[in-house]
């Protein structure tokens, strides 16, 4: 339950979840989030490490606000919010709509990926190159090493 006056939430469970109900309103109760105002729950698969997730497109979508903003005078960044938790496998997101439909197309084409059986899907940042010539190398080497036992498996 929500009491405005005193600013507090009264939260019913188990003992044992009082800790990490308060690390997740600890994650959300933030200056930044409370500027953007709207806050919203993205469901994702199991088979997605969500803490790493959450992390990687938080900075990817703030780091083109950012460069939107440097390339438009006058224009301030919509920076975006965004917190996985693991037990919910979801991402919690405050930010703008468009930023919300970033985060889901996102969510939606890495869920599409379908790994199988004790597989997951892990994000892996890249500094000095691009996404794109990354992923070619990749393909390269494991197309190389599949004749001499490799899984073939895709980036």
């Amino acid at each position: 339950m929500a009491d405005e006056s005193s600013k507090s939430l009264i939260v019913r469970a188990r003992p044992a979840d009082f800790e990490e109900i308060a690390a997740l309103v600890a994650r959300l109760d933030t200056e930044e989030a409370a500027q953007q105002g709207v806050i919203e729950l993205i469901p994702v698969s199991e088979a997605i490490d969500a803490v790493d997730l959450a992390r990687t497109l938080e900075q990817a979508i703030n780091q083109g606000e950012n460069q939107l903003a440097q390339a438009q005078p006058g224009t301030r960044p919509r920076h975006v919010t965004i917190r996985g938790d693991e037990r919910a496998s979801a991402l919690i997101v405050a930010g703008s709509p468009s930023q919300f439909d970033q985060v889901r197309l996102a969510v939606k084409r890495l869920e599409e990926l379908k790994p199988v059986g004790q597989e997951r899907i892990m994000v892996i940042n890249v500094k000095n190159m691009s996404a794109d010539d990354a992923k070619r190398v990749l393909e390269q080497m494991i197309k190389q090493t599949s004749g001499s036992g490799g899984q073939g498996r895709r980036p």
